[in-house]
């Protein structure tokens, strides 16, 4: 997505830096995640938002919004029951996971939770006690290797707020999304952004930190239930075609 690291005090370095390439690919569509990225990057209180937009005015010239980058599409699938929980990799948000645990008996449905390849194995098997006790159809799985494949089933999917956003966009997927923001002095802004741009375009679920208890995620997954899956006509397939842009800009440039 349109983000950069740079702290404001560095961006005329950075704006050096790019100034050496012919072109700047961003794996975006244009008019996209930009705004959105632009509003939640205070967050992370190192650059304002008209800084952070300057850049890329700046940039103008070179940049080349490609759109999104996924992998194969999943197939189309009869819905399931089951309610999807995934966190990426699996190395922040262990709250959402107990959060999901403790909500599967009060939505009624399976939870099927993917912990992520980075869970440690000494604290996936304390989330797999967790689940035994919380009397709940849930299940803890390490990991899966067509993750797409499952959202494509799922009733829902409750999730961070990484890449994975734009797959569930693509699917057109009932999606309640909790973004991790990091910590106090780490903070992170690029999965807030990309929740609000979800809630925007599919009417997505927002869940920020404070709201990751049994209840909440149990009510945000019985909101999303209820209502029809929908998408606005702002999204065109186009955006969802990232690699071919990218790879015709690439051999456009080796001629």
């Amino acid at each position: 997505m349109p983000y950069f690291t740079a702290p404001e005090k560095a961006l005329p370095d950075l704006l050096a830096d790019c100034a050496l390439y012919d072109k700047l690919l961003v794996h975006s569509p244009a008019g996209a995640d930009l705004p959105c990225m632009a509003a939640a990057v205070a967050l992370e209180r190192r650059v304002s938002r008209a800084a952070f937009l300057s850049v890329f005015g700046a940039l103008r010239r070179k940049l080349v919004f490609t759109g999104w980058l996924l992998p194969q599409a999943a197939r189309p699938a009869k819905k399931e029951k089951f309610i999807l929980v995934t966190r990426g990799g699996g190395s922040t948000s262990d709250r959402l996971v107990e959060a999901a645990i403790g909500a599967a008996p009060l939505v009624g449905r399976p939870f099927l939770i993917v912990a992520g390849t980075s869970t440690p194995p000494a604290k996936l098997e304390r989330f797999r006690r967790l689940a035994a006790a919380c009397g709940g159809d849930a299940a803890v799985l390490f990991g899966y290797t067509d993750l797409p494949a499952l959202m494509a089933k799922a009733a829902a999917c409750v999730s961070t707020a990484g890449g994975s956003v734009y797959e569930l966009l693509a699917q057109r997927a009932k999606m309640v999304l909790a973004p991790y923001c990091g910590a106090r002095g780490r903070e992170h802004a690029d999965q807030l952004a990309r929740a609000w741009l979800a809630r925007d375009l599919a009417g997505a679920g927002l869940l920020l930190p404070a709201d990751l208890t049994p209840g909440k995620v149990a009510a945000a997954v019985r909101r999303a239930l209820s209502r029809p899956a929908w998408r606005s006509a702002r999204v065109k397939p186009a955006w969802f075609c990232g690699a071919a842009r990218s790879a015709r800009e690439l051999e456009a440039l080796c001629r």
